[in-house]
């Protein structure tokens, strides 16, 4: 126009600054290449109380679907137990009636055995003594019998020698008789033994006996 004001220089290198001289279809290529780079995934937050909130939303609609289906399995598992308690209960009950005449007995059998253990301990102690007491006698004969020997040929009056005779006489029959008492002793500690020992064979065979009982009584039951 013959009336616009011309442009000042200022002007003209702002428009210059604008006008872009990059191709445009060279320029969209480009804007398709980097685009997906550019893009901003916003990150969900995991405080955040929305979220919470739609997830308990959904959880709970995935309860109330599936709770009567697994309800239904747990009364059928809660029936099924119940029932093998009882089981369980009554079998407990009958081996407990069944054994309890015998845990008696076995109490009695026991009572016995420790009474029977302890005089066989104090016998043994006791054995131990004569045998010790014998040891001793024995010892002390030799002795005598040592000297004895020695003095028998200068004693020229017998009556000191016959009363060591004597007197060797009365320590062999005590001597005997300690080894009669050594031998009753050992004779009762045998018995004891060997009545001990039968009485576990029984308490055994009474313990198998009762045991084949409860299998045949499990099998009819279950």
């Amino acid at each position: 126009m013959a009336g616009a004001p011309a442009k000042t220089a200022d002007e003209i290198e702002d428009t210059k600054a604008i006008e872009s001289q990059v191709d445009a279809a060279e320029w969209k290529l480009e804007l398709e290449r980097v685009a997906p780079q550019l893009r901003v995934v916003a990150a969900a937050d995991a405080k955040d109380w929305r979220s919470h909130l739609e997830a308990a939303h959904k959880h709970q609609e995935q309860i109330s679907r599936t709770f009567p289906e697994v309800k239904v399995m747990l009364d059928h598992v809660a029936d099924d137990v119940a029932q093998i308690l009882e089981k369980i209960a009554t079998r407990e009950r009958f081996v407990n009636s069944q054994l309890e005449p015998l845990a008696q007995e076995f109490q009695v059998h026991r009572e016995n055995l420790n009474g029977v253990q302890e005089r066989y301990n104090k016998s043994t102690e006791a054995v131990a003594d004569l045998t010790n007491e014998l040891a001793r006698v024995s010892e002390e004969l030799e002795k005598i019998k040592t000297v004895m020997a020695d003095r028998g040929e200068n004693i020229a009056d017998a009556s000191p020698l016959n009363n060591i005779k004597g007197s060797i006489d009365k320590l062999n029959k005590e001597v005997k008789l300690m080894e009669v008492r050594i031998g009753v002793v050992r004779n009762t500690l045998l018995q004891v033994s060997l009545k001990q020992k039968g009485q576990q064979k029984e308490n055994k065979k009474k313990s198998n006996t009762n045991d084949d009982a409860d299998d045949s009584y499990g099998d009819e039951d279950f």
